[in-house]
C-alpha cells in the first residue's frame, strides 16, 4: 500500500530542499538508471516438464509450426502440443530426435539417431513418422546420429555420421540422393545463404547445386568457427550475415567472420553456445550449455538479458539445446529437462524470486535516483549496474513506510528509522507502533503525519536534522491508512479500507482535530453497513475515491463527491482504481483480468483521454501500489511480487487464438479423422450419426503466473440454431444426427476475451437406404400398383358374379355401364394423376424440396383412389345387399364425416330393421344422396350439432338430416347449386322424393323418401 507517492508539486520542492541542504555534490552522486527493467527482470514464462510432456522430458528440438502446433523432439521420439494436450507422434518410439523443421509448404522433417524422414498423414488423418533413409543403398543406411539438418524451399538436407559421411538430399516427392564430399572431408554443419544450401566440412565451405558441390573461398573463415546457425543481416546492419557459433555471435562479411561481442565471450568463460536464432527486432537469442539463454543486441554486441543462468525459469536445467521464436514475440527453449516458452518481446517483466524482490509489496519510493521497494520481508533497492534488486540490511522484516528526505530515507514498519546516505541508521521511534503510512505535510515540511496501529502520530524535524516523534493526535485513535493531503489542506484516509475519513488541516496542523466520516451526506454512496472496499488516490491535487459502484472525485466548490467524468472513455465497470504518474498521466487498474490495463493521457487542464494498453499477462496481478520511474520510463506494479511495464515499448501483440479441429470420432471412440492431412470429406455412413468433435487452440501469451486461458464455442450449421455458450470444454458431442450436409463452426478466445477467426468443417451424413428418394418413389408406386391391382381384381370378380345373376334381368346393361363409368371417372382419372405426379418426382429427384412435394401428391391421390375403390366395392358387393347393411353404412359414414368436421351428431335409428334385400343401384344412389346431404351440411351449415334420423313406415324408407346451423332463405343459392339438384335426381331415380326446408338462423332439414319395394312405386308417399 502506498506510504508515500511523490506528486507533481513535490518533485521541485524535494530537489530544492536537497540542493540547499546537502549541496550539488550529493545530487551528483546519483547513479544512472542502468539496464532496462524489461531485460533486467524475468519474462512471463511457461514451463513444460516431466509432469506435462509424455515420454521423456529430455528434449532436443522444438518447432513452432505455422499451423498452430508445437512439435518437440526428445530422447524417446517426438510429441505434439496443441495448447490443450500432448500427443505422441507414432513411428519414432525409442528414437532420439535431434532436429525438427518445417519447409515452405508446412511439411515437417526430422533427423534422429539412425534415421531421418518426414511426417505424413495416414488414411485416417493421423500424423506419423516415415523414415526416408531406407531409400539409400543398403551399405549407406547406417547414418549414425543425424545431428545437422536444414530445409530450403520444399527440400531437406541431412548430415550423416556413418562410415562414409555424406549429405543426404530429400526432395518434395521424398526421393533421396547422396551428395558426396571431397575425399577425406566430413560434413560438420549446414546453412542457407543467398537462397542456396551450403555445407561446412572440416576443410572448407561448399555451395550445393543439385547434387554437386562448389567451393566458396570467401566463407573459409567459418570452417573453424563452430557454426550453429546463419541468417542474413539487414541493409542497416551491413548486409552480411550473422553467425551463431559455439563461442558467441559473429558478423560474416566478405571473407571475415569476427566475434562481435566481448561481453558474450566474458559471460561464457569456458562455456559454449549451443544454438541461436534472430528475434526480428535487432536482437539475437543465444542458447548456452550452462548459462541459459542470452539476449544480445546484435549490432552492438551488448548483452541485454541473461535468462535462466541461475534456474529462475522453473524446474528445468539451464542447458539450452535449441531455440526458436514464435509469431507472438515468444522464444521456445528446448532443454534437457523440459521445454520453456519465455515472452521476450513484451513491455512486461517480473522482478521477484531468489535474487529479486521477496514478499508482498507495500510501498515504493524513488530515493537518490534508485527505486526502493518496501515488502513484508524488508526493503529492496534496484542496483543501477545490473538492474536487479538488492536487499537493504539496514531494514529487514515487515516494512510499510518509505519516505525520502534530505537527511536520508525514513523506513517504517514495527519501528521508525532513518537510513542516512552513509548507511548509518538512526532510530526515530523504537516502540512497536506498526507504522503503515506516512506523509510529509506540504504546508509544514518539517512535520510528518504517520499512520500507526493505535492511530495518527506527529513527527518533527529538529534544527540539527534529527527527526523525533512529537506526539499523537489524541482524538484520532483508529488505524487509518493510506494518507493523502489535497491542495486545500485536507488529510484523507481510510479505516480498514472500508470507510473514508478526513482531517481538516487547512488552517495548519490542528493537534486536537478529529476525523470526519465521509458518506452519503457528501454525495459518496458509501455507508458503514455496506462494508464496501474503498481505495483513494490523489489526482491533480484532489482526492479520488473508487468503490465497487464507480469512481468518484471531490468537487472543492460544493465539498461533494461526483462521478468521475474528466477521463474520456472511462468505464468504471472495467477500471476500478487510478494511480497518478509523475508526468501527469494516470495508470488505471483493470477490474477484470479479461481487460487490459490502460493509461489516461492529459488532454488539457483537468482532462484526460483513456488509451488501453496491449495485453501483457500482467492483468492477472492485482497491484497494491503503483509507482513510475521517469528515468527508465517504467511503471512498477507491486502485488505479491513485483512487475514492471515499459511505457516506451512499441512492439506488437499476440494474435487471438485460432481454433483447430483435432479429431472426429464415432460412437465407441473409433477415430474417423485424426486432424492431419486433407480435410475429412468422405460422406459418413448412416450408422456414423453419433460424433464427437475434439478441438484445441494454442494461446501464446500467458499471464504473469504462466497460465493460459482459452474458451471455445461451437455451432453445427444444419442442426444448431445458435452458437453454444463459451466454455473451456474441448469436445462437442452430437447423437442421432439426421441425414444431410452440415458445417461445424468453432471459435476460440483467450483470457483477454479476444476471439479468433471462425473455423469451419463441412461434412455429409448419408441417409439409410430406406430413406433415399428412389426407395420412397418406388415404394409409393408399388403401393399404388397394389391398390389398383386389388381394386381391379375385386371389382372384376364382383362384376362377374353380378353379371351372372343379372343375365336374366332387364337392367344388366345399365349396371355394367354404371360400374364402367365409376371405374373410368374415379379410378382411371386418379391413376392418371398418379402417373403424372410420379413422373414429376422422377424429374426433380435432385431437388429434395420439389421431390417431397411430388411424392406427397402421389400419396394423397393414392389415398383418394383407395377410398373410391372401397365405395365401389361396397356398392357392388352382394354381402351388403341387405337393408340393415345399408343403414349401418349410412349411419357410420354420416357420424364419422360430421365428427371429423367438428359437428356432434345424434343418431335416431329403429332398433329393428326389416329384413329386405336391396339392389346395388338402389344402395349406390341412396348412399350418394345421403353423402351429398352430409357434405352440404359440413360446407355450408356452420352447425355445431345435427340429428340423423331413419324411419320405416308402409314400405317407405325415410332418411332425415337436420342441422342447427345458420340456415338460408327460400330461393337463396349456396355454392354452385348442383348439390341439391343431384340430390333430387338421385331420389327420383329411386322412385322417391327429396325435400329441403330451411330458414335463416334456424338451420336446415334434408328429407329423403324412397320405396322399399322393388319394381313398384307407391302412389302416395307417407306424410312426413
Amino acid at each position: 500500500m502506498p506510504l508515500f507517492r511523490p506528486r507533481g508539486w513535490f518533485f521541485p520542492l524535494t530537489q530544492a530542499i536537497l540542493a540547499l541542504a546537502v549541496g550539488p555534490a550529493a545530487i551528483a552522486t546519483e547513479e544512472a538508471p542502468g539496464p532496462s527493467p524489461r531485460y533486467a527482470g524475468l519474462p512471463v514464462s511457461q514451463v513444460f516438464g516431466e509432469r506435462e510432456i509424455p515420454t521423456s522430458p529430455a528434449t532436443r528440438a522444438v518447432l513452432v509450426h505455422p499451423d498452430g502446433l508445437i512439435y518437440v523432439g526428445n530422447f524417446e521420439g517426438m510429441v505434439e502440443y496443441d495448447g490443450v494436450a500432448w500427443r505422441v507422434v507414432p513411428g519414432l518410439q525409442g528414437v532420439i530426435v535431434h532436429n525438427i523443421m518445417a519447409d515452405a509448404s508446412g511439411r515437417i522433417w526430422y533427423s534422429a539417431t539412425g534415421e531421418f524422414g518426414w511426417l505424413v498423414a495416414d488414411s485416417r488423418g493421423v500424423l506419423r513418422a516415415q523414415a526416408l533413409h531406407v531409400q539409400l543403398p543398403p551399405a549407406d543406411r547406417e547414418v549414425g546420429h543425424v545431428l545437422r539438418m536444414q530445409v530450403l524451399g520444399g527440400d531437406a538436407y541431412f548430415v550423416t555420421q556413418g562410415a562414409r559421411g555424406f549429405v543426404a538430399h530429400a526432395d518434395a516427392q521424398g526421393r533421396v540422393t547422396e551428395i558426396a564430399l571431397p575425399a577425406g572431408q566430413r560434413a560438420v554443419s549446414l546453412f542457407t545463404a543467398g537462397n542456396a544450401m551450403h555445407v561446412i566440412t572440416n576443410a572448407g565451405v561448399f555451395r550445393i547445386a543439385g547434387d554437386r558441390l562448389t567451393a566458396v573461398p570467401a566463407a573459409q573463415a567459418l570452417v573453424k568457427a563452430g557454426v550453429l546457425a546463419v541468417w542474413p543481416q539487414t541493409a542497416a546492419e551491413g548486409g552480411g550475415h550473422w553467425v551463431a557459433s559455439i563461442d558467441g555471435l559473429r558478423a560474416w562479411r566478405g571473407d571475415a567472420a569476427p566475434l562481435v561481442s566481448e561481453e558474450v565471450k566474458k559471460i561464457l568463460a569456458g562455456d559454449r553456445v549451443s544454438c541461436g536464432c534472430p528475434l526480428g527486432d535487432g536482437t539475437v537469442a543465444l542458447g548456452t550449455e550452462r548459462h541459459g539463454v542470452l539476449i544480445v543486441q546484435a549490432a552492438e554486441g551488448r548483452v541485454l538479458a541473461r535468462y535462466d543462468d541461475d534456474g529462475r525459469l522453473g524446474r528445468t536445467s539451464s542447458t539450452v539445446v535449441a531455440v526458436t521464436p514464435d509469431a507472438a514475440g515468444g522464444l521456445w527453449l528446448a532443454r534437457y529437462a523440459g521445454v520453456t516458452r519465455i515472452q521476450v518481446q513484451s513491455p512486461a517483466a517480473k522482478h521477484d524470486g531468489p535474487d529479486g524482490v521477496r514478499g508482498r509489496v507495500q510501498g515504493f519510493a524513488m530515493y537518490r535516483g534508485q527505486l526502493h521497494v518496501a515488502t513484508t520481508q524488508g526493503v529492496f533497492r534496484r542496483d543501477p549496474a545490473t538492474g536487479r534488486f538488492l536487499e537493504m540490511p539496514e531494514a529487514s522484516g515487515d516494512s510499510w513506510v518509505l519516505l525520502p528526505t534530505e537527511d536520508g530515507l525514513i523506513i517504517g514498519g514495527p519501528d521508525l528509522r532513518l537510513v542516512r546516505p552513509d548507511g548509518t541508521v538512526e532510530i526515530i521511534e523504537a516502540e512497536r507502533l506498526l507504522f503503515r503510512s506516512a506523509l510529509r505535510l506540504r504546508r509544514d515540511p518539517d512535520r510528518i503525519v504517520a499512520c500507526t496501529g493505535p492511530g495518527l502520530v506527529r513527527i518533527y524535524r529538529r534544527t540539527d536534522g534529527r527527526w523525533r516523534l512529537e506526539a499523537g493526535l489524541p482524538r484520532v485513535r483508529a488505524s487509518l491508512y493510506p494518507i493523502f493531503e489535497d491542495k486545500e489542506g485536507f488529510l484523507w484516509m481510510t479505516r480498514n479500507r472500508m470507510e473514508l475519513r478526513r482531517l481538516d488541516f487547512r488552517a495548519g496542523v490542528n493537534f486536537n482535530a478529529e476525523t470526519e466520516v465521509i458518506g452519503p451526506e457528501h454525495g459518496l454512496p458509501l455507508t458503514a453497513a455496506d462494508r464496501q472496499r474503498v481505495t483513494i488516490s490523489l489526482v491533480d491535487g484532489e482526492i479520488e475515491v473508487a468503490t465497487p459502484e464507480g469512481i468518484w472525485r471531490r468537487d472543492p466548490a460544493s465539498d461533494r463527491f461526483v462521478p468521475e467524468t474528466r477521463i474520456e472513455g472511462l468505464d468504471p465497470a472495467r477500471w476500478s482504481r487510478i494511480f497518478p504518474l509523475s508526468d501527469g498521466r494516470l495508470w488505471l487498474l483493470n477490474t477484470r483480468e479479461a481487460d487490459p490495463s490502460a493509461i489516461a493521457k492529459p488532454a488539457g487542464p483537468g482532462r484526460w483521454v483513456l488509451e488501453p494498453l496491449p495485453y501483457t499477462g500482467l492483468e492477472a496481478v492485482r497491484p497494491i501500489e503503483v509507482c513510475d520511474d521517469p528515468a527508465t520510463r517504467t511503471v512498477w506494479l507491486g502485488y505479491l511480487g513485483l512487475a514492471s511495464y515499459e511505457l516506451g515499448w512499441t512492439g506488437g501483440r499476440a494474435p487471438p487464438p485460432r481454433a483447430r479441429l483435432r479429431a472426429i470420432s464415432a460412437a465407441g471412440g473409433r477415430v474417423l479423422w485424426g486432424g492431419a492431412g486433407l480435410r475429412f470429406g468422405t460422406p459418413l455412413r448412416p450408422d456414423e450419426n453419433s460424433l464427437r468433435f475434439t478441438f484445441a487452440a494454442l494461446v501464446l501469451q500467458p499471464d504473469a503466473f504462466g497460465g493460459t486461458a482459452v474458451e471455445f464455442r461451437t455451432r453445427l450449421e444444419g442442426f444448431d440454431r445458435e452458437w453454444s455458450e463459451w466454455s473451456n470444454d474441448t469436445a462437442r458431442d452430437y447423437s442421432n444426427l439426421p441425414p444431410g450436409r452440415f458445417v461445424l463452426h468453432i471459435q476460440a478466445r483467450d483470457g483477454a476475451q479476444r476471439a479468433g477467426p471462425d473455423e469451419t468443417f463441412a461434412f455429409t451424413l448419408l441417409p439409410p437406404w430406406w430413406r433415399t428418394w428412389w426407395f420412397n418413389a418406388l415404394a409409393v408406386l408399388t403401393g399404388v400398383g397394389v391398390v389398383v391391382a386389388i381394386t381391379r381384381w375385386t371389382a372384376i370378380r364382383v362384376l362377374q358374379r353380378r353379371l351372372a345373376l343379372l343375365e336374366a334381368q332387364a337392367g344388366v346393361e345399365r349396371e355394367r355401364l354404371r360400374l364402367a363409368r365409376d371405374l373410368h371417372d374415379d379410378i382411371g382419372s386418379g391413376l392418371g394423376r398418379v402417373i403424372l405426379f410420379a413422373g414429376e418426382a422422377s424429374r426433380h429427384k435432385s431437388d429434395a424440396t420439389r421431390l417431397d412435394a411430388a411424392l406427397d401428391r402421389v400419396r394423397g391421390t393414392a389415398q383418394e383412389l383407395v377410398q373410391h375403390a372401397r365405395e365401389i366395392v361396397w356398392a357392388v358387393s352382394p354381402q351388403h345387399d341387405s337393408l340393415a347393411s345399408l343403414i349401418e353404412r349410412l349411419t357410420d359414414y354420416t357420424e364419422e364425416t360430421l365428427r371429423a368436421a367438428g359437428i356432434a351428431c345424434r343418431l335416431a335409428v329403429p332398433p329393428e330393421v326389416p329384413a329386405l334385400t336391396l339392389g346395388s343401384e338402389v344402395r349406390h344412389n341412396l348412399f350418394l344422396a345421403v353423402k351429398e346431404a352430409v357434405h352440404n351440411c359440413v360446407k355450408y351449415s356452420g352447425a355445431g350439432t345435427a340429428e340423423f334420423t331413419v324411419q320405416f313406415a308402409d314400405g317407405w324408407l325415410t332418411v332425415m338430416l337436420r342441422d342447427h346451423g345458420r340456415g338460408f332463405a327460400p330461393g337463396e343459392k349456396r355454392g354452385s347449386g348442383h348439390g341439391l339438384a343431384n340430390l333430387a335426381l338421385r331420389a327420383e331415380a329411386l322412385g322417391g322424393t327429396a325435400a329441403v326446408a330451411s330458414e335463416p338462423g334456424r338451420g336446415a332439414t334434408v328429407t329423403l323418401r324412397v320405396p322399399l319395394t322393388s319394381g313398384r312405386s307407391p302412389e302416395t308417399p307417407p306424410a312426413g
